[in-house]
């Protein structure tokens, strides 16, 4: 149920972004000088991301993200616990120029993250560090906005504050997400 709900969430969140599309730009969004604005979603954990990014030369975008969850779990007895997830990356993004209405895309980025776990038997306090490679297309729906799938692989170092111990993990990814182009 929980992952019908977070469904319903972004398909919320992309149609109220394509209602809002009118005062973004109409001209060639890939130019030096465009500011994006972006939500998006990934398969791990469900969590929603905001991004912001611009066009530093034709094609080549720096941005940034950041995406948050938190979910509460409610046992019988009275006891609860709470699961929070944080992500901030940094990223860079080259868009292959095509000329039609799918527009590929190769991009890397630098991740800072922190999962935690009340829970007093298996809890958890995670902090980590990584970085990120895929691509993905970006297919251009409306004169101001696109709809976009990346796939991607990560690294991750996870330092366990509880326990004073590391782990690396790796592992690949799918995010689906809905950018505004402004200038």
């Amino acid at each position: 149920m929980k992952i019908v709900k977070n469904v319903r969430i972004l398909c919320a969140t992309v149609a109220l972004l394509a209602a809002c599309a009118a005062p973004a730009m109409a001209d060639d969004r890939f130019n030096q000088g465009t500011f994006t604005l972006n939500v998006s979603q990934d398969e791990r954990d469900f969590n929603p991301f905001v991004g912001v990014g611009y066009m530093v030369a034709n094609n080549l975008e720096l941005g940034a993200n950041f995406g948050y969850s938190k979910f509460d779990t409610d046992y019988p007895g009275g006891f609860s616990t709470t699961s929070k997830a944080m992500e901030y990356d940094l990223t860079a993004s080259f868009h292959i120029p095509t000329g039609g209405s799918a527009v590929p895309f190769v991009g890397a980025a630098v991740m800072v993250l922190d999962q935690s776990d009340s829970d007093p038997v298996t809890g958890f306090d995670f902090s980590g560090t990584g970085y990120s490679i895929g691509g993905g297309i970006d297919f251009l729906v409306t004169q101001h906005g696109s709809i976009g799938v990346r796939l991607a692989y990560a690294s991750v170092t996870w330092d366990d504050n509880i326990n004073n111990v590391s782990a690396d993990t790796s592992g690949t990814g799918i995010r689906l997400g809905y950018t505004l182009y402004f200038r």
